[in-house]
């Protein structure tokens, strides 16, 4: 009688391009060194539905793209200092992406010296940053933004109240590259 199973379990098959947006519950049991894989993964649950407050995301491989206490570097310092005092709270999972985005955005637009579209274009192309999560590059042939990934083990953290991300290993930008068509 329920619009929606309650579990619904699948291997390498609705991870991409299933459309249901009324997913509360992801559990990540496979894992991938790509980064769009990952977000696209990720993606299954993060669309809005009536009714659906959150989404809750159990990764039993620990492949992530962010967490703030994983990378080391001013990007990141810059981005938790000001996260905190706007929020009174840490950067979320989606928080480095959004900078990093922003970083590029600024930077095309200092290049490029205004905001028409094709020039934008042009200095987004092969340009690197300095993100939160190290050296994040578009790749000039198809605008990819390849940057480097983490996998992590979970671990409880008694002051936090919860199972925190601790790097076991970073994969390159290079390792996550997915391959030119």
């Amino acid at each position: 009688k329920e619009r929606f199973p309650k579990i619904l379990v699948s291997v390498n098959m609705l991870d991409t391009g299933f459309d249901c947006p009324e997913v509360v519950n992801l559990v990540f049991a496979r894992f991938t060194k790509s980064a769009i894989l990952y977000q696209q993964m990720r993606g299954r649950g993060t669309r809005k539905a009536k009714g659906k407050p959150v989404f809750t995301m159990f990764d039993f491989v620990g492949v992530t793209d962010y967490y703030y206490t994983l990378p080391h570097n001013a990007a990141n310092n810059y981005l938790i200092a000001q996260y905190e005092k706007l929020y009174s709270a840490p950067p979320d999972l989606f928080a480095g992406t959004s900078f990093a985005a922003g970083q590029a955005i600024v930077q095309a637009l200092q290049q490029a010296g205004n905001t028409k579209a094709s020039d934008l274009t042009k200095a987004l192309s092969g340009m690197t940053i300095n993100g939160p999560k190290g050296p994040i590059t578009i790749r000039s042939q198809d605008h990819q933004a390849l940057q480097p990934m983490y996998v992590v083990k979970l671990v409880w953290n008694q002051s936090a109240g919860y199972a925190v991300p601790t790097l076991q290993e970073t994969a390159s930008a290079q390792a996550t590259a997915p391959p030119l068509q």
